[in-house]
């Protein structure tokens, strides 16, 4: 793939054919899943017609994915059917939505955010669309924590380059919230994608060296934030941590996987099952696994070493974890054994890593 290409989930609209999703994990965190149409409405970056030339062109690589009797076929014989009409759509031209989920993390700043007033609010990471139903949840979740619902948003995070579309729909809605963003990489900027909103640097990238502990910063008490190093390309991703529950929350630092066993309303749809079933390396949409496209990036334009040290440091530091959340995704992911979550997170990166410098060529720096 091409490494200037952009993806999940720098443009798009709301979708509104299927639910959202909250999931309470206790303790002042809970986990909206939202979706939208991937690429649509764009006229730049990702486009709904460069991601449907670029789906076509990996099917033609890898038909297998549409075969029911492939070794490891994850889908259904009615999700297959699903997934082939709708190629078949694609290669008439005809229109078919690219629907993806995304979650949002949504906090409870018991004392505020950093440098604000010490009022509790809520904090939004990884903004979803700002649709009905998630106003509803923001609502509720105010008013059971005895927040005024007109103003309980605080802070809206945009953890990544890429997950900052739905920001400003959150502030129209609360205008007194602060914006906090990914450090710029790259030439791309999240203050410039949104010029008329004033985006705060969720950390000085220039800054994150030396003694351990001024890699890491924090939006409030409950939430430790740290950058993923070594991955500036479309990217450039603060992984948080929300200590209370023992969370760690990514937007496209981790892909865990859509769980057989999750709720059909947190099961992909036919554009989720088969964009990674042929991004991910072992064609499975269902494990825990990053798609192909983050680590060659890593090892073509950033440095496999830093991002290596950086999945560390943050083991060290936060294991252990009950839980993983990330965008695309059912979630929380919890280990089976239901012991720590975080060598699942160096998992990823590791075996990804690997196989991409194998893939690509002589490891990075």
């Amino acid at each position: 793939m091409a490494a200037s290409e952009s993806d999940c989930c720098c443009g798009g609209t709301a979708d509104d054919t299927r639910p959202e999703v909250l999931v309470p994990c206790g303790k002042g965190l809970w986990l909206l899943k939202g979706w939208f149409h991937l690429g649509e409405g764009q006229s730049s970056g990702l486009t709904y017609s460069g991601l449907r030339a670029r789906l076509l062109g990996l099917l033609d690589a890898k038909p297998w994915v549409l075969d029911a009797a492939a070794d490891g076929q994850e889908s259904t014989k009615e999700e297959l059917a699903e997934e082939a009409e709708a190629v078949e759509r694609l290669r008439a031209g005809e229109p078919a939505p690219f629907v993806l989920d995304t979650t949002m993390a949504i906090v409870l700043a018991s004392t505020g955010v950093t440098d604000g007033d010490g009022a509790p609010c809520l904090v939004l990471i990884s903004p979803a669309p700002a649709t009905a139903a998630a106003q509803s949840a923001i609502r509720e979740i105010a008013l059971a924590s005895g927040l005024e619902p007109d103003r309980a948003v605080g802070c809206v995070v945009a953890p990544n380059l890429q997950h900052w579309l739905f920001a400003e729909q959150w502030t129209a809605l609360f205008p007194a919230a602060t914006v906090m963003g990914a450090p710029s990489a790259m030439g791309e900027s999240l203050q410039d994608k949104m010029p008329d909103q004033e985006v705060l640097p969720l950390v000085d990238a220039s800054a994150a060296v030396g003694c351990e502990k001024r890699f890491f910063h924090s939006i409030c008490d409950e939430l430790e934030g740290c950058l993923l190093e070594g991955a500036p390309q479309a990217m450039n991703e603060i992984v948080h941590f929300h200590g209370p529950t023992r969370t760690l929350i990514a937007a496209d630092a981790a892909y865990t996987g859509y769980a057989a066993g999750a709720p059909a309303e947190q099961q992909p749809s036919w554009f989720g099952r088969l964009w990674f079933k042929l991004t991910k390396p072992a064609g499975s949409f269902r494990r825990p696994e990053l798609p192909v496209y983050r680590t060659h990036r890593v090892v073509q334009t950033g440095s496999a070493a830093a991002v290596r040290e950086s999945v560390d440091r943050m083991c060290r530091r936060w294991a252990p974890a009950e839980r993983l959340a990330g965008a695309h995704a059912s979630v929380p992911f919890v280990p089976d054994d239901g012991g720590d979550a975080m060598p699942a997170f160096k998992a990823m990166w590791e075996l990804g890593l690997d196989a991409a410098e194998k893939a690509v060529g002589a490891p990075s720096g």
